[in-house]
């Protein structure tokens, strides 16, 4: 999957919100791995309309067909994260 401009190793990962200043940051950082892989992407928060009911990973694809990450839902969040 791709994050931002990068392109996540396969794993399991570990997923942060921070805060950069005024920027909202999403922090992915591998786990499980000898020479873990840490990507850290802007995103912006785009409020919901009520709490998330699930965790959901929403994606599209690029010209190389390598899924694009686009938004992530965390369950009982308020606020979707946009990439």
């Amino acid at each position: 999957m791709k994050v931002g401009e990068v392109v996540l190793p396969k794993g399991e990962y570990k997923v942060q919100h921070t805060m950069e200043g005024e920027n909202h940051v999403m922090v992915f950082s591998q786990l499980h791995a000898s020479n873990p892989a840490t990507v850290r992407v802007k995103c912006q928060l785009v409020p919901l309309k009520a709490k998330a009911p699930a965790t959901q990973l929403l994606y599209g694809h690029n010209e190389a067909d390598t899924h694009v990450l686009q938004e992530l839902i965390f369950q009982g969040d308020t606020a979707k994260h946009v990439f």
